[in-house]
């Protein structure tokens, strides 16, 4: 192989840099010209690799040895192999211990350590060194440093997966099982800091639940660096080994993890409306009503659009998603989570100067408020609202202040006339559904007081 600056490597850049603006004229509508860049290099590569393996096919074979009487004869017969994984398979085979190592070490990857590939050894320290020396010798593998230190690269992409293909494939699954598991015990940072590489040996392990989990993990590490390309290949790659699973409620709680991740991934690459976007919901839709949790659909989306906001330093956007993050906490679970995530996503929004639907939020505290059993705390929030409409005239929400108010307070005439003041304003508003809201309110209202004058009275049909 030739360096950086040799005349021979800049000779090669140039047949790829001319190759790609030969057929670019051609591919402009379905190529990327450095997608089809990569692909030439790759070509270029498998090209000289075929050029080397049969070099160094000759070399070993008794061609280019002196035979005496056939000096300008015809050479005898050569058995050319048929494919180049056939070429080097052979060459793996001639190296005995050798080619146990290059398989264990095509297992960790195209580049590994030598701790590493001792922690899975079967052999004994000196047969491993031996057979490393073999592969180096061979220039199958490159060595960086020296054993316990060293470090391995395959010469080529082509000859590790030729070692790795050669194992059976329990025993590529045991190497994998193997391999997760130290790396777990001995290297935790690595699943801290790398996660696809533990998800990428438990899939090979067909450990299917512990590499889902792993892929979900991936696909969050990601996301949080901003790459939300490599977000998008882990969990396709998840998604493609949930659909391996039977169609179990199982299998729908994985694909329900999965698909907010890839959602809020492609939202950044590919935009809010693309038709890819709206298939992923749709699926984490179909997930949330196959495993009977549409509320986990909700906070999903909530999550989702939250995460996109804080990777893009969008302050209004993450206040307005903590705000409707804690009115979810309230509804579900019921505790002061929700009313904390309200207050800290309202102090928020204001910080960024916006006053616009105050009163909305506003209600939603006070509706968090209500759900732990603090109705006085509510009503003063409610009393706050009713202040910002009266100074900024927003009466937009003007009816879900009064219902919410009629719901927080104790039940007597004053109630009553929050619930009948909602209804108005909302008929006024010609608000339909904020209208058929505060109608409910009253009629249960009016149910648990014993007395249901809207049978007889049209002015409460909706």
């Amino acid at each position: 192989m030739y360096g950086p600056g040799h005349p021979e490597a800049e000779r090669r850049q140039l047949t790829v840099l001319w190759c790609r603006e030969a057929l670019l004229p051609a591919t402009t509508t379905r190529l990327d010209p450095e997608d089809l860049h990569q692909i030439l290099q790759s070509v270029q590569q498998t090209a000289e690799t075929i050029i080397e393996e049969m070099t160094k096919m000759l070399l070993e074979s008794d061609l280019m040895a002196t035979v005496p009487g056939n000096q300008g004869g015809h050479p005898p017969a050569l058995a050319i192999p048929a494919t180049l994984h056939d070429s080097l398979m052979a060459r793996l085979d001639r190296h005995g211990i050798g080619k146990l190592v290059a398989q264990l070490g095509a297992t960790l990857g195209r580049e590994f350590s030598y701790d590493m590939l001792q922690a899975i050894s079967p052999l004994e320290e000196p047969a491993l060194r031996q057979g490393l020396a073999q592969l180096v010798q061979a220039e199958i593998i490159y060595q960086r440093g020296l054993p316990p230190h060293a470090q391995y690269t395959f010469k080529h992409a082509l000859i590790q997966e030729t070692a790795y293909q050669s194992l059976l494939r329990h025993n590529r699954q045991q190497y994998h099982s193997q391999i997760a598991h130290l790396l777990e015990e001995r290297w935790p940072d690595t699943c801290t800091s790398q996660p696809e590489i533990l998800a990428h040996h438990y899939t090979e392990a067909s450990l299917t639940t512990t590499a889902l989990a792993y892929w979900q993990r991936a696909g969050q590490h990601a996301l949080a660096r901003s790459a939300h390309l490599e977000a998008i290949a882990h969990v396709r790659r998840g998604l493609a080994l949930a659909a391996t699973l039977p169609p179990t409620l199982e299998r729908a709680r994985h694909e329900l993890a999965l698909c907010p991740i890839l959602g809020v991934a492609l939202m950044a690459t590919q935009g809010y409306a693309a038709p890819e976007v709206e298939q992923t919901y749709l699926q984490a839709q179909a997930c949330c009503q196959q495993v009977g949790d549409m509320a986990q659909l909700f906070t999903t989306q909530v999550e989702a659009s939250l995460s996109l906001s804080r990777q893009h330093a969008l302050p209004l956007f993450v206040a307005l998603g903590t705000v409707f993050q804690g009115g979810l906490q309230a509804i579900y679970t019921r505790t002061s989570i929700g009313v904390e995530s309200i207050r800290q996503g309202i102090d928020a929004y204001r910080a960024t100067g916006a006053e616009l639907f105050r009163p909305y939020f506003l209600g939603l505290l006070a509706e968090a408020y209500g759900h732990i059993g603090q109705s006085q705390a509510g009503l003063q929030v409610l009393d706050e609202a009713l202040s910002q409409m009266e100074t900024t005239g927003e009466y937009l929400h003007a009816s879900e202040i009064y219902r919410r108010r009629g719901e927080l307070l104790p039940p007597g005439e004053e109630a009553e006339a929050c619930f009948q003041q909602a209804l108005a304003t909302a008929r006024a508003q010609e608000a339909r559904a904020l209208e058929l809201r505060a109608a409910v309110c009253l009629s249960r209202f009016w149910q648990r007081q014993g007395k249901l004058p809207w049978l007889t009275d049209k002015t409460y049909q909706i």
